[in-house]
């Protein structure tokens, strides 16, 4: 009792380093109404859930429904405010760089260095995403789904357990299928070598199981009403058609050069160099030990993670560099792997310490003018939640009182500031309009981003709020539909004011 007393403290206190650290690293962007566009359309959507409405069919965006549901239980448990969604999502990413330190303790060992990785997984994810991304949200249970493997007990639970948590990834990014399968296939291979055909059977069986339980689960809201057409056209079918259309083998590059370096840190080149070559060179040993070594099974299961990973940022289509946060954690734990293969010596505890410390100060450094400008306003006394899309939101509070129809062409997250909605479901991310793949799977094959706007304008929008400079998803996708809007505004509205780089105008009265 005493030794597992000893245990659970020191697992509370990295939990509370972790958190303290995130804290730390997350807390300036508290105050920042829009970092990702996305972001927005994910806290629109949860308060859609709040507000009865299932995802997708008055509100809706191409991810899978558990995001929308996080939001809608961060609102729900820590208020309607940005600074309660970001800390639910610092609360998350707490969870998921404590589950690092467990895997990597399985893995090695060496508290020290698990801790190290965990603190490391934390810094990075921060500086790749300050938002809450969907990336950032399948990241925990993903990683809690490796550790549940690395249990040596071989209960069948264990299985539908794994299978559960990779569902509950899947269903926060659609992409991990592939690791979903990747998994399914180590189960299977695995069970040949070492089980009887009945009990790989059980044990896979359990896993798929598990997976499906929480697919079901998001689809019989939709069963029930008799919406399952829109959750499977949304979950499956939009996104498909989608990433099938930017898809290019040439995209496969991109995603390998982003990740050589991992890192997206304001410094000097030379020192976040020298951490990306570290990093990958010890992931390269940790990954031939996986592959090499007899009594390795749990860098065995890491690197099937690893594989499953890198293959499905590799197949999702198009790239963005916050899609290597799924991939961060793996390179790490491998590289803890490779590190851990060094004789055990104070030489290895330097090398670990003195990562962790380059790695502390790159983030200080990065840091330091947020923090610089949080101290400068409140010296001055200014509100430091002060911003383009608060001044516009307090603006429709005084001149909108009686919530006549608003139309946003960006920072959508006004919506919800004041309480409103989109107008139409496509228009509740504001750039989906020019994406005609998916309003062609969601409204039907005659639709299009032309009559889209059509409809947006009809609903007689009392207020139109566009940038004072071109709109870019206008620009190469959708010019007819800035022409459709440009003609109605000339026509039938007037230029109201003009606000932190808003065109804010007004529908003319009858007597205009």
């Amino acid at each position: 009792m005493a030794l597992r007393l000893h245990i659970l403290l020191q697992d509370l206190l990295v939990v509370l380093l972790l958190f303290i650290w995130l804290l730390v690293l997350r807390a300036p962007f508290f105050a920042i109404p829009t970092i990702d566009a996305d972001e927005s359309t994910f806290i629109i959507v949860g308060q859609g859930i709040l507000d009865g409405f299932l995802p997708y069919v008055k509100l809706w965006e191409n991810k899978p429904p558990l995001v929308f549901s996080f939001f809608a239980v961060a609102i729900a448990i820590f208020g309607k405010s940005i600074p309660a969604i970001r800390f639910a999502g610092c609360l998350w990413l707490v969870a998921g760089s404590y589950f690092v330190f467990c895997c990597v303790r399985a893995l090695t060992h060496d508290r020290l260095l698990s801790f190290a990785t965990a603190m490391f997984a934390a810094t990075i994810i921060s500086l790749m995403s300050m938002w809450v991304s969907s990336e950032l949200l399948a990241f925990t249970p993903l990683i809690a789904a490796q550790l549940v493997l690395f249990h040596h007990q071989e209960k069948l639970t264990k299985f539908y357990c794994c299978g559960l948590l990779i569902g509950i990834a899947g269903m926060f990014r659609t992409n991990l299928a592939y690791v979903a399968a990747f998994i399914g296939l180590y189960i299977a291979l695995f069970g040949l070598i070492f089980w009887s055909i009945r009990e790989t059977a059980a044990r896979l069986g359990l896993y798929v199981v598990g997976g499906f339980t929480v697919i079901a689960f998001t689809a019989t809201p939709y069963a029930i009403t008799g919406q399952l057409d829109m959750w499977f056209k949304s979950v499956f079918l939009a996104p498909w058609h989608f990433e099938s259309e930017r898809f290019s083998y040439s995209n496969i590059l991109i995603p390998i050069i982003a990740a050589s370096r991992i890192s997206y840190w304001p410094t000097p080149q030379v020192t976040s160099g020298f951490v990306a070559v570290t990093l990958w060179a010890g992931a390269a040993v940790g990954v031939l030990s996986g592959l090499f070594l007899r009594k390795q099974n749990n860098a065995r299961i890491n690197l099937v993670f690893f594989g499953g990973i890198v293959t499905s940022i590799l197949l999702t289509g198009q790239f963005f560099p916050h899609h290597n946060i799924q991939l961060v954690p793996w390179v790490l734990m491998s590289a803890a792997i490779g590190l851990n293969l060094v004789p055990l010596s104070n030489r290895r505890s330097m090398i670990v310490v003195g990562i962790l410390l380059l790695v502390s100060a790159h983030a200080i450094f990065s840091l330091g003018p947020k923090y610089a400008d949080l101290q400068s306003k409140i010296v001055k006394n200014e509100d430091i939640f002060s911003s383009p899309e608060m001044e516009l939101a307090s603006f429709l509070r005084h001149e909108n009182a009686e919530q006549h129809p608003i139309y946003l062409v960006d920072q959508h997250i006004v919506y919800w500031l004041v309480g409103q909605h989109p107008l139409t479901r496509m228009s509740t991310h504001p750039s989906t309009i020019a994406k005609p793949g998916f309003i062609e799977a969601i409204e039907g094959p005659k639709s299009t981003p032309e009559g889209e706007m059509k409809k947006i304008l009809a609903t007689k929008p009392e207020f139109i709020i566009k940038p004072t400079r071109e709109i870019w998803y206008f620009l190469h996708s959708a010019p007819k539909i800035s022409e459709i809007l440009n003609q109605a505004l000339s026509r039938e509205y007037y230029l109201l004011r003009v606000l932190g780089g808003r065109e804010i105008y007004r529908k003319k009265s009858v007597n205009e």
